[in-house]
């Protein structure tokens, strides 16, 4: 977050990032106060979505949830 944007960056290491989103004034008014971290499962076509692990054959949601890790954020 900056006054005057939000990137959003993905990638297995921090020289290695992939731009994923990006919001300026342009787009959308930037909150000037507290942002909380929320994580959530989501599945989107691996067409279309950056670092998608497997080839879902067009199928959107897993039957059952897939365990995964998160071993590091870090925020700027």
């Amino acid at each position: 977050w900056k006054p005057e944007e939000i990137i959003w960056r993905i990638g297995p290491e921090k020289d290695q990032l992939k731009t994923i989103g990006y919001v300026n004034s342009t787009y959308s008014s930037i909150p000037n106060n507290q942002m909380l971290l929320v994580i959530t499962q989501e599945w989107h076509l691996e067409n279309w979505w950056p670092e998608a692990t497997f080839n879902q054959n067009y199928i959107p949601f897993p039957a059952d949830d897939i365990k995964g890790e998160i071993i590091k954020i870090e925020i700027e």
